[in-house]
């Protein structure tokens, strides 16, 4: 044998040795119950998520054709339905229902002691209340039982199977499960998917859309004063700055805006509780300052889905005090089709409606005043969203 056999054969040997220490040390774990669980670390892994975060991964998992880690039950007639998060997909949804109730005349506690059943119950709720967001242009968060108890400070809010998640949409509180608990075993239910976004959607304020031509509205009757408007016209600033540095990046941190005199000062919140921390300061009025103004960036749900957008929540004080958000959607850069800026949108307002024409005037003056290079604005803006 010579010299580089010799190595060879050693070599071998070496790698055979390690292979049977690492073998029998994983089996000494496994035999003591300690070898590596991938089911417990994707358990861990649910457990640190946000039942926002949870429910959003479940919608996700089954657009995606993932598998559920417990199962889905009906999976097959699920995917024949066109769930593309339309109202009228609820009708889909409400007559697979139905059939499940004639077919299989389910049994409440059958479903709850099998975890592929709670998984079709789970999904059919998430995508409700999804899909009354989505159709309302309005935000979502959901919350598990002890959380909607604590920080919603619900009263009469029992345990239940169907308390065990509920969303927030625009303020109200939506509880899926109840409506599709009901459509499966109540003796004799009165709610459907449909009917209970009807319901949710006629209590809704619906978002308005802010058009570039709203800075030739309202010329000869202005239904602001001064102070108003020079508070709005700061929205529109704020949104051209914000959006003219989240083109260049990923994403901004979010920022204030405060008047000092004729200037404008501009406070950005680096950290990672930075969007806590410009909302507690949003929260506090300074004696003396006019207004504040806050944008950070995020997302806003419309019924054509869920677009990345600029926020923006304006504070003002004085005599005629207002409080709004406006939310700016917009398309990023690294998108097939470049950057781009669509319709800026009326989320809430303590204004009332025949004020909007003022509004909106007063937001695109702030937006068009604002000193930025080549025509930014108008060379982005897209307003077919």
């Amino acid at each position: 044998m010579d010299l580089w056999e010799l190595v060879e054969t050693l070599a071998t040997l070496c790698v055979t040795a390690l292979g049977v220490l690492w073998g029998g040390k994983f089996l000494w774990h496994k035999i003591r119950g300690t070898a590596p669980n991938p089911e417990a670390s994707i358990a861990n892994v649910e457990q640190q998520l946000t039942a926002t975060e949870r429910m959003q991964r479940l919608l996700a998992s089954f657009e995606q054709d993932k598998a559920f880690p417990d199962g889905l039950a009906y999976e097959s007639p699920l995917k024949v339905l066109t769930l593309d998060y339309s109202l009228d997909s609820l009708e889909s949804l409400d007559h697979l229902l139905k059939q499940i109730r004639k077919a299989a005349k389910p049994n409440y506690q059958d479903f709850l002691d099998h975890a592929n059943k709670k998984n079709f119950m789970l999904l059919c709720a998430a995508y409700l209340s999804t899909t009354i967001a989505r159709a309302a242009g309005m935000e979502i968060k959901w919350y598990d039982y002890d959380e909607a108890l604590h920080e919603l400070k619900l009263v009469d809010f029992a345990p239940r199977y169907e308390t065990s998640v509920s969303c927030m949409i625009d303020g109200q509180l939506h509880l899926p499960l109840d409506v599709i608990s009901e459509m499966l075993f109540h003796p004799n239910p009165t709610l459907t998917c449909q009917i209970s976004a009807e319901r949710f959607l006629a209590n809704a304020q619906p978002i308005r859309s802010i058009p570039e031509s709203s800075i030739l509205m309202a010329r000869h009757r202005l239904t602001l004063d001064q102070d108003q408007q020079d508070a709005l016209s700061a929205v529109g600033k704020l949104a051209a700055h914000a959006l003219y540095q989240v083109k260049g990046r990923e994403a901004i941190a979010p920022q204030l805006l405060v008047p000092d005199g004729d200037e404008l000062q501009f406070q950005s919140f680096e950290s990672a509780d930075g969007l806590e921390r410009g909302m507690k300061e949003l929260g506090q009025a300074v004696a003396g300052q006019p207004y504040q103004v806050l944008a950070y960036d995020g997302f806003i749900n419309l019924p054509t889905g869920r677009l990345d957008a600029i926020n923006l929540k304006l504070k003002s004080y004085g005599a005629n005090p207002i409080q709004l958000t406006i939310s700016v959607p917009y398309r990023q850069a690294t998108q097939p089709h470049g950057f781009s800026i669509h319709r800026p949108k009326l989320v809430e307002s303590s204004l009332s409606e025949e004020d909007h024409p003022s509004l909106f005037k007063a937001f695109y003056s702030g937006v068009k005043s604002y000193d930025l290079p080549d025509n930014f604005w108008m060379l982005h803006l897209d307003e077919a969203v």
